[in-house]
């Protein structure tokens, strides 16, 4: 036997023996950094998400009181000038169900609840009108929307959040003729937005914001 041989081969093979042991240690431990190195990432994406979504959301919900708005007041013209309609006296709100069959606000805001089914099929009652953050709103005729002027309609729509006040008022300035926020006349009867007013009333949690239009 050559003992030479022998040592060589029993050196080889600890040489090889440690070099496995030592990549699984290098292994193990680079698989414990990566652990660490993902719980880390996941931990800022939902870090992120958690922040991020809600604000999607109420841009999204801004987005969509915006279009309601802009329907609600080109509706409010066709409807007022193109025929004769009764309304309540000056100052006396409309009722979600006059509202609703006046066709002065989109459809998809009227709440309603359906009664049980009688001879003529089911019944469907028009509860109340809602914005898109779920605050009521109001509609009222106005025989002087301003002092001096004609006819209008004002829409009060309550609770809307200081985070979606400044985009919402601002997208529709132009379709109303005076605006408020809170008791402040962001834009006066058909005059410029005031912007440092609107930052300034919206800055309340979440204000009522009246919009009028005039019907002449």
């Amino acid at each position: 036997m050559d003992i030479r041989k022998e040592s060589a081969g029993y050196a080889a093979n600890r040489t090889a023996a440690h070099g496995v042991m030592g990549a699984r240690r290098r292994q193990r431990g680079m698989s414990l950094v990566e652990i660490g190195v993902v719980v880390a990432l996941v931990g800022v994406l939902m870090a992120g998400a958690f922040v991020g979504v809600p604000a999607i959301m109420m841009n999204l919900k801004a987005n969509g009181e915006v279009t309601d708005l802009q329907e609600a007041a080109a509706g409010i013209q066709r409807i007022a000038m193109g025929s004769a309609i009764t309304m309540p006296p000056s100052g006396t709100a409309l009722g979600a169900p006059a509202a609703h069959a006046l066709g002065f606000y989109p459809s998809h805001r009227f709440t309603s609840s359906t009664g049980s089914a009688g001879t003529g099929g089911a019944a469907t009652t028009i509860n109340g009108l809602k914005n898109r953050f779920n605050g009521d709103i109001t509609i009222t005729p106005l025989d002087a929307i301003v002092t001096g002027q004609g006819k209008g309609i004002e829409i009060l729509s309550k609770a809307v959040p200081t985070a979606a006040c400044v985009k919402v008022v601002g997208a529709v300035a132009g379709v109303f003729d005076e605006i408020l926020v809170g008791s402040e006349a962001v834009k006066p009867f058909r005059g410029p937005l005031n912007m440092a007013t609107l930052a300034t009333g919206c800055a309340a949690e979440n204000p009522d914001v009246t919009y009028k239009i005039a019907l002449q």
